[in-house]
């Protein structure tokens, strides 16, 4: 590639606006980009939510008139199909820019590199990829869902020293401090949707919502519940706010005809059938597969034992973040945090690496991603 020697700065500026994004631009990537011009920057723009407008038309409106002949720099390739707005391509072509540098290629079908070949087709001049890595990890968790069909899943889980998630009586609340708490917010605020089964409700009654959020991420949230019976959802706090955040209950097609269930689709709840394993559970890839096709990229899984168990063992956990408590149940006075048959020894182990490490008050928080995971921005 032939470069100018700004490049890598401009496509960090590029990243860095894409991040203004996060938790927003659900079910879109996070995309910054800016328009360079004789060595210097005449244009910023970054996509914050579905239906507004594109990175490149916002940094193309900032540059104006400067735009004609200059570089483009983007931290994903431009789209090229009609959606909710007009596609980038056209308004790079439109705009006379001379130069397009990517960070890296769009997987979305729509796609697919068709953007990159409109633009040489135009004449444009397309180099990249230029930082992938970063680019790549950045939207982690939109090339996993694209590339495997299925939303990508964050699963948290806030566990003891001793790896405990409860105490016998399933009591969990609160094994970590504040600080920890309003982290697991945040995190939360990021995602399009958050996950729990069926014990978590029954133990907890949680709401699920992103409070106490800031102006951070997402203000509306979709809960997914699984359960492969009838769970009574009557007088449960998740159905307080259906209507401003959805109920999404993955069940068998026995759950789906029990009367609790059936009581809980009359008070807003969405009933969802999947597929059921030879074990009476539910195939948590056909859930994760269906909440794909209605629109749920990114989810964040907040347990419990069980469901940790079963998505650890299918090999559907994207990212980890594990919440230790300076706290010791004993192995007599609590509950597991991971809860899924054993294996036949050390060879068979689910293997992970640690990304970062951070503190909050007196609470540890491990992020880790799979061996082969692409997920490992740290924030």
């Amino acid at each position: 590639m032939n470069l100018h020697p700004d490049a890598l700065s401009f496509m960090e500026e590029a990243l860095d606006l894409a991040e203004l994004g996060r938790g927003t631009t659900w079910p879109n990537p996070m995309v910054g980009a800016v328009i360079v011009r004789d060595g210097n920057i005449v244009g910023r723009g970054y996509h914050l939510q579905a239906g507004g407008p594109h990175a490149e038309v916002m940094a193309l409106e900032a540059a104006g008139d400067q735009a004609q002949g200059a570089s483009c720099y983007v931290s994903l390739e431009p789209c090229c199909h009609e959606g909710r707005t007009p596609p980038c391509t056209l308004s790079l072509i439109d705009a006379q820019i001379g130069e397009v540098v990517y960070a890296l290629a769009d997987p979305f079908p729509a796609v697919a590199g068709k953007g990159l070949d409109k633009l040489r087709e135009a004449g444009i001049t397309v180099q990249g990829p230029l930082l992938e890595d970063k680019a790549r990890a950045l939207n982690a968790p939109f090339l996993i869902a694209h590339r495997q069909k299925r939303s990508a899943v964050r699963l948290k889980l806030a566990l003891t020293l001793d790896g405990m998630i409860a105490d016998q009586e399933g009591q969990s609340q609160w094994l970590t401090g504040p600080a920890a708490r309003l982290e697991v917010h945040r995190l939360r605020a990021q995602h399009q949707a958050v996950m729990v089964g069926a014990e978590t409700v029954r133990a907890d009654n949680p709401r699920l919502t992103p409070r106490d959020r800031g102006n951070f991420g997402r203000s509306q949230m979709t809960r997914v519940i699984i359960t492969r019976g009838g769970l009574n959802l009557d007088g449960s706090h998740l159905l307080d706010e259906v209507n401003e955040h959805p109920v999404w209950v993955l069940t068998t097609p026995a759950g789906a005809a029990s009367k609790e269930l059936k009581s809980a689709g009359q008070q807003g709840a969405q009933i969802i059938e999947t597929a059921q394993k030879s074990d009476g559970f539910i195939d948590l890839e056909d859930g994760l597969h269906q909440l794909f096709n209605r629109g749920i990229v990114s989810l964040m899984c907040e347990g419990g034992a069980t469901l940790a168990g079963q998505l650890l063992q299918a090999d559907l956990v994207d990212r980890l973040h594990i919440f230790r408590a300076p706290k010791v149940l004993g192995g007599e006075s609590g509950k597991s945090g991971f809860s899924a048959p054993g294996i036949d020894g050390l060879a068979q182990a689910r293997q992970f690496r640690r990304i970062a490490t951070k503190t909050h008050d007196e609470d540890i928080e491990e992020i880790l991603v799979p061996e082969a995971g692409i997920w490992t921005e740290t924030a």
